[in-house]
């Protein structure tokens, strides 16, 4: 079977029967076997029907991407509405985040009547921690017309995420999964003092340096090994020298790369300011023939005009250099606009080496022909860990171009003398992780359910993946009936017990906050229930009178201290030094948000609310009374990208308090209407210019 040009495999051919049966789908494969396919055969089919369809994905930038590449193809059929932006927003076809499909349900649930499927792209993201609980709120509460097609990467437990999916959607559900990539992959490891090899050989290595039996290096966890060099067959050292500079050892993997004709190649590395490093450390490289030196800068300078780009930026004038050598960078932390340049010169195929952080992996479907791991370990907000196997499998899996590559290439550089073998291992060879629930209710989340339900919100918790996770193990104890025998918390992530325990710990907060009041919503309660994410904060803030008695600049540094959170390696201009007088609220504010943090920890409640930051207050002000976007790094060493993020975040913020401020009858007095015009002032003087979203997908 062939679609838009290309020979189908099976399992897209099995997924697009089942959509034209109009059944739901669950489709599990590899990354890199262009599963988005089948979500793109959905929407055209839906389309064509004058149906409705929504296509939901995990972070705002792939929604982004979505929007802009099928609304080339289907124009004005193609909507998109976020946090950030809404544009079209009665289109037949919507893309969304995650977030606002679900607050859509418990918000207005008539407005997807017309809604035939739902799209939930990277539906594995329901085990991320912070943010999985969305998953599955979404597909506990869609209404239950609504078909699904769920697209994830290949994982453990497929079975018992389907069965869960099966029990609580009510309907058929064919799940399809695929095991095989379309370009295998070569995965070696660079070794440094040693060269390219693989496990085996890594494993020898080791071997040498033991004392003992053959295998007793497998009792050791951390090896301290010399600079021994090891020898190929030939006795001779099976890679050239490391090379002396700023360089350093992992540019000798670049040079074979380059030699072995395996570009272009993804590099991938796990740190910002490290990611734009490797690429300044390569800067000596010439990757480009002349005709496509002179085709790249064209491209670039044309990019630049269509996104109004000054070129004085000092990011700008490196990325144009580098680029004119076939090298670029791609991490959260640039503007959207520049990480808009970075991804179409690589899809240009004139960028031959791109470092990128892993968010480059994360549904963006540009391959290359080989990938490299600037190392294995990362850090994940606490400490440094090894990446697991899902995460290096979704990378990996870059490498390896259809139609085009043979096979892929995976190169990870291991630092010498120390490592842990079982660790490089299980990442290269392991079984990649189940996914778990970490179903966590919101108390936004709680109090739209109460509204709607009472006391049988519980009842909501017994649909959760934890409680069918815990069923089995639950059953097991109770045959066994051996004390210490599995119970309701195992490794299932979230146990059922403590989803039902937090929810119950919610309740009696917000009962105790006035939000509940015999059995029903109280104005507090209602306001909250629009507010995603930060309700008790915002709620409390307003219903103290700190809110309303705000100017729109001082409601700019209020949202913008809810939502940021500062990093220790930047620096921040302080507000005093810029302006006086916008201050004085800071003090009753941090009370309040205090207060809320210690009745929480008394109560036991998990996934706590922040402190409120106040280190960007120089820089919002600076920015929210008309200062340029350029000039900001006066105010602070923060990137780009993250100012850009937070501002959005805290205009987004000011809108949910808005709707929060229509669904409650305060009287006159108590500011309610002379907020609301000061919150549109705000936004105003905060969505503008290179913060505005809309205004950057629109110019495409």
């Amino acid at each position: 079977m062939e679609y838009r040009g290309l020979q189908l495999d099976l399992f897209q051919e099995q997924a697009i029967k089942a959509i034209e049966e109009n059944n739901s789908v669950l489709v599990s494969a590899p990354t890199g076997s262009v599963k988005t396919l089948v979500a793109e055969y959905a929407l055209e089919k839906c389309i064509r029907e004058n149906k409705g369809i929504i296509y939901t994905a995990p972070i705002k930038a792939l929604s982004n991407q979505k929007f802009r590449d099928f609304r080339r193809t289907y124009g004005d059929k193609i909507g998109i509405v976020t946090g950030d932006v809404s544009i079209n927003p009665d289109a037949p076809a919507l893309i969304m985040t995650t977030e606002i499909f679900r607050n859509t349900i418990f918000d207005d649930s008539r407005r997807l009547d017309s809604i035939e499927y739902v799209i939930f792209d990277e539906i594995h993201f329901l085990d991320d921690e912070d943010r999985g609980t969305v998953w599955e709120e979404s597909l506990i509460f869609a209404p239950p017309h609504i078909k699904i097609i769920a697209l994830s990467a290949t994982i453990l437990n497929l079975d018992q995420l389907a069965r869960w999916i099966k029990h609580i959607r009510k309907n058929e559900l064919v799940v399809i999964e695929e095991t095989e990539r379309p370009v295998p992959l070569k995965h070696l490891l660079f070794m440094q003092h040693y060269g390219i090899g693989n496990l085996k050989d890594l494993a020898k290595i080791i071997q040498s340096k033991q004392t003992g039996h053959p295998g007793d290096w497998r009792k050791t966890d951390r090896l301290c090994i010399s600079r021994t060099e090891i020898q190929d067959r030939s006795g001779r050292p099976n890679l050239a020298p490391p090379r002396r500079g700023k360089a350093g050892w992992k540019s000798t993997l670049i040079d074979h790369i380059q030699q072995a004709n395996q570009l272009p190649c993804l590099y991938f590395v796990f740190n910002r300011r490290e990611c734009e490093k490797r690429a300044e450390e390569n800067t000596s490289r010439n990757l480009l023939t002349e005709p496509e030196r002179h085709k790249i800068m064209g491209l670039f300078q044309q990019l630049l005009e269509q996104h109004h780009i000054d070129e004085a930026d000092r990011t700008v004038g490196f990325l144009k250099r580098i680029a004119s050598r076939g090298i670029a960078f791609h991490h959260a932390g640039m503007r959207p606009d520049l990480k808009e340049i970075a991804e179409q010169l690589f899809t240009s195929g004139l960028i031959k080496l791109l470092f990128a952080t892993e968010t480059f992996a994360l549904g963006i479907n540009m391959p290359a022909r080989s990938v490299i791991f600037d190392t294995l370990r990362r850090f994940d907000g606490v400490r440094e860990t090894y990446l697991k196997t899902r995460e290096y499998q979704q990378m990996s899996g870059r490498a390896g171009r259809r139609g085009i590559d043979q096979v892929g290439h995976v190169y990870s550089n291991l630092l010498m003398p120390c490592f842990n073998y079982r660790m490089i291992e299980r990442i290269m060879t392991g079984e990649i992780e189940k996914v778990n629930s970490q179903f966590n209710l919101s108390y936004a989340c709680i109090l739209n359910l109460y509204h709607e339900l009472k006391d049988r919100i519980y009842q909501i918790c017994a649909k959760s993946f934890s409680n069918f996770q815990n069923l089995r193990p639950k059953r097991k104890k109770r045959r066994t009936e051996i004390t210490g025998s599995p119970s309701s918390r195992n490794e299932f992530g979230t146990s059922y017990s403590q989803v039902v325990e937090q929810v119950n710990r919610k309740l009696t907060l917000l009962k105790k906050l006035g939000y509940l009041e015999n059995n029903h919503l109280t104005e507090k309660g209602r306001f909250a229930q629009k507010i995603y994410g930060y309700e008790l904060e915002v709620t409390e803030l307003f219903f103290n009178q700190i809110i309303p008695s705000l100017t729109p600049e001082g409601l700019s540094l209020l949202a913008v201290s809810i939502v940021f959170e500062s990093k220790k390696s930047d620096w921040y201009r302080r507000l005093e030094s810029v302006s006086g007088g916008l201050t004085r609220f800071k003090t009753n504010a941090a009370r309040i948000i205090n207060n809320l943090l210690i009745l929480e920890q008394k109560m036991g409640i998990f996934n706590r609310i922040k402190p409120l930051d106040f280190k960007l207050s120089g820089t919002t002000y600076a920015w929210v009374t008309g200062a340029g976007f350029g000039t900001l790094s006066q105010y602070t060493s923060a990137s780009g990208g993250d100012l850009i993020r937070t501002f959005r975040l805290a205009a987004q913020l000011l809108r949910s308090t808005l709707a929060g401020l229509r669904t409650i009858n305060l009287p006159r007095d108590r500011g309610t209407d002379d907020t609301a015009q000061k919150i549109k002032i705000a936004l105003q003087q905060l969505y503008r210019d290179e913060v505005d979203a809309e205004k950057f997908l629109l110019e495409k």
